[in-house]
C-alpha cells in the first residue's frame, strides 16, 4: 500500500514537472515572438518636406496651374547597416479589391493624358537619375528634387504616386540582369484639374468565369470608371441569370467599399452558386441600385464551356455542361433505349416460346 502511495506521488510530480515545462516553453515562445516584432523596423524611410500642396509627409495635393511649376524636396533614408539601390518613380494609380495601389504601368487605363509620369520630373542631387537608381550606402540619407508641372488642360483630377523601391539585383545565367522589389514607400500624388462637365455611367464588361486554385468557379469581370474623378463602385443588388433563365449569382455590392482610381477598368468578381449550371449562351449579369437597374448581357461560347469543362473537377462548386458531356448523355440515353427495346423483345420472343 506503502509502495503504491509512493508510486502514485511520483507519477504526479512528474506530471507536475511536465505541465510546468509547457508553460515555460509556451512563456519562451511568446517572448521570442514579441522580441523579434520589436527589433523589426522598415528598411527605408522617405519623408517630403512641407511646402504647397504638401498635407503630410506622405501626400501631395495640389490643383495646379497650367504650365506652373510646383517644387517638393523628399529625404530617402537607408535605415539598414548594408548598400541599398532604390529605384524612384512616378506611378499610376489603379483600384483593386483592397484599395488603390501605385504602379509604373498598367493597361487599364482609359486615357494616357491621366499618367501622372507625363507631368513629374524626378532628379537627384546629382542631377538625373541613372536607370531611375539611387544608391544608399549603410544609415545614409539622400534629397530627391520632385517637379510637378501640367502642360495639358485636363478635366476631373490625376491619381498617381512617386514610388520609392528597395530592389535588389538578380543575374540569370549570368547573362540578364532582373530587379526584384524587396520594400516599397509611395507619396501619392493628387492632381485637382478644372471641374467636369459631364459625369459617365460605370460599365461593366470582359465577363468570364474562372476557376480558382481551391477549385472554386467564380464570375470574374471588369467595371470602367468612365471619368477623370477619384469614386466609388457602383453599389446595390446584383444577380447573374444563365441562358436557362437560371439565377447562379446573387448578392449585394458593398457602398462606400471598391475605390475606383480616376479613368480605370477594375477586375472584380463575384461568387457563383453551390451547383450552378453553366451552359454556353448569352448570360445576364444585372445591377440594381436605388431602384435602378443596369443589366449586361454577355456570351459564354461553347469553346469557352469545354475549356472550362476541362479545368473543373467533379468536387466544383458548378456544373458545366459542355458539348462532350450532352453528346455522353445522349449516347447513354440512346444505348439504355435500344437495350430496353432489346429485352423487351427478347421477352415477347421467350414467352411466345
Amino acid at each position: 500500500m506503502k509502495l503504491m502511495e509512493q508510486n502514485s506521488q511520483k507519477y504526479f510530480f512528474i506530471e507536475l514537472c511536465g505541465f510546468l515545462l509547457l508553460i515555460l516553453l509556451g512563456i519562451l515562445s511568446m517572448a521570442q515572438t514579441v522580441y523579434a516584432n520589436d527589433q523589426y523596423s522598415p528598411p527605408l524611410k522617405v519623408e517630403i518636406e512641407s511646402n504647397e500642396g504638401v498635407t503630410n509627409s506622405k501626400n501631395i495635393q495640389l490643383s495646379p496651374e497650367l504650365n506652373k511649376e510646383y517644387h517638393f524636396l523628399a529625404t530617402i533614408v537607408n535605415m539598414s547597416h548594408e548598400v541599398m539601390d532604390v529605384d524612384v518613380f512616378s506611378s499610376i494609380g489603379v483600384s483593386t479589391n483592397n484599395g488603390v495601389a501605385y504602379v509604373k504601368n498598367t493597361k487599364n487605363l482609359l486615357n494616357p493624358d491621366y499618367d501622372l509620369g507625363k507631368y513629374v520630373k524626378i532628379q537627384s542631387d546629382d542631377g538625373e537619375l541613372k536607370d531611375g537608381i539611387i544608391r544608399l550606402a549603410a544609415n545614409q540619407s539622400k534629397k530627391v528634387r520632385i517637379t510637378i508641372k501640367m502642360t495639358r488642360e485636363l478635366e476631373g483630377e490625376i491619381l498617381g504616386g512617386i514610388n520609392f523601391s528597395q530592389v535588389l539585383k538578380k543575374k540569370d545565367n549570368n547573362k540578364s540582369v532582373g530587379i526584384i522589389q524587396v520594400y516599397q514607400k509611395v507619396i501619392t500624388v493628387r492632381l485637382k484639374l478644372n471641374r467636369l462637365t459631364e459625369q459617365k455611367s460605370q460599365t461593366y464588361d470582359n465577363f468570364k468565369f474562372v476557376n480558382t486554385s481551391d477549385n472554386v468557379v467564380s464570375l470574374g469581370y471588369y467595371v470602367t470608371n468612365n471619368n477623370p474623378l477619384v469614386v466609388y463602385a457602383n453599389a446595390g443588388s446584383y444577380k447573374v441569370i444563365n441562358p436557362n433563365q437560371k439565377v447562379i449569382a446573387e448578392g449585394n455590392l458593398e457602398k462606400d467599399h471598391i475605390i475606383l482610381a480616376p479613368l480605370i477598368k477594375t477586375q472584380l468578381s463575384v461568387p457563383l452558386l453551390d451547383q450552378s449550371e453553366l451552359v454556353s449562351g448569352y448570360y445576364q449579369f444585372i445591377v440594381t441600385e436605388d431602384g435602378e437597374e443596369t443589366s449586361v448581357k454577355f456570351l459564354f461560347s461553347r469553346d469557352q464551356i469545354e475549356k472550362l469543362a476541362e479545368k473543373v473537377s467533379v468536387n466544383s462548386n458548378v456544373v458545366v455542361k459542355s458539348k462532350k458531356e450532352v453528346w455522353i448523355r445522349r449516347i447513354l440515353v440512346a444505348v439504355i433505349i435500344v437495350l430496353t427495346i432489346l429485352v423487351t423483345k427478347l421477352y415477347i420472343y421467350n414467352k411466345k416460346a
